[in-house]
């Protein structure tokens, strides 16, 4: 029995977001991408890790106004996204 496997399209809005979280995370989103594309995972399930990812560089970087409105800006872009 064969599996076939689902492609899946990225849109750029998301692609922007990993691209963030990566330069944040260098080990942790690596292969997302491609995992999301190929159908590895879900990519609702990796916009909600997305968004607490993003919830926790906002903590940390509270006292920061500039890092704080550039990872709002990111949080908005996701909420566009279902």
């Amino acid at each position: 029995m064969s599996t076939m496997i689902q492609q899946r399209q990225i849109n750029n809005n998301i692609k922007t977001v990993i691209n963030f979280l990566d330069t944040q995370f260098p080990c942790c989103w690596d292969d997302l991408e491609q995992d999301i594309e190929m159908g590895y995972t879900d990519i609702h399930r990796e916009i909600n890790n997305m968004r607490n990812a993003l919830g926790v560089l906002k903590i940390y970087h509270k006292e920061d106004k500039k890092r704080v409105t550039i990872i709002n800006k990111y949080l908005q872009i996701l909420s566009k996204e279902r």
